[in-house]
């Protein structure tokens, strides 16, 4: 699938994650230099042509123009992030990305915001693939931010657990397949020996 005709959407924001410990990795992932810039504009360079503001759940990206929001709980992992994206986006979808994600493919999320527009009664849509539920991309209704902020409320952490439930649309393997045969769009890099090129 190709971008909107007319550019970014005015209906969709892109959730950047930067709040991760990045304990793996030993240094902060989204501020950390690959191939000339920052890991963490890969995703905006990816998506950006999708959505029409950046909003960045975390820490700041060097370089990258966003509105910047902290994690609704710190320390609370990804699902934290989303929340707080959520709470801050101004259009009614979203794309939830972490920031460690280096080869996202458009096609794929076009495909889960599609899900969503064509189920008003799906709150989010992700893809599953040999692993289960990958969470991330996530396509989400900003609505979903008053459920989602519930289960961290109560204690919830994992993504996948929060998400679960009748309101998620999946994308199995056949639907994603074709559009991203080597699965690169689940591609996370957490340890240094994944990223062979760090320039400084």
């Amino acid at each position: 699938m190709s971008p909107p005709a007319g550019g970014p959407s005015a209906e969709v924001t892109l959730v950047l994650l930067t709040g991760g410990r990045s304990r793996r990795m030993g240094r902060d992932k989204a501020s950390m230099v690959v191939d000339g810039r920052p890991l963490g504009m890969r995703p905006v360079e990816a998506l950006g042509a999708l959505v029409v503001e950046v909003v960045i759940a975390g820490r700041p990206v060097p370089g990258l123009a966003g509105r910047l929001v902290a994690d609704t709980v710190a320390g609370a992992g990804p699902l934290a992030g989303v929340v707080a994206g959520l709470r801050a986006v101004r259009t009614p979808l979203a794309v939830a990305v972490a920031c460690d994600m280096p080869s996202l493919v458009p096609a794929v999320v076009e495909l889960l915001l599609a899900r969503l527009r064509g189920a008003p009664g799906l709150l989010a849509a992700c893809c599953e693939g040999p692993r289960g539920i990958e969470p991330l991309p996530l396509a989400l209704r900003s609505a979903a931010a008053l459920p989602l902020e519930a289960a961290l409320m109560r204690g919830e952490r994992a993504l996948r657990s929060a998400l679960a439930g009748s309101a998620l649309g999946v994308a199995g393997e056949p639907d994603w397949r074709p559009l991203d045969p080597e699965g690169r769009c689940f591609v996370n890099w957490n340890r240094p020996e994944q990223v062979g090129f760090v320039t400084r």
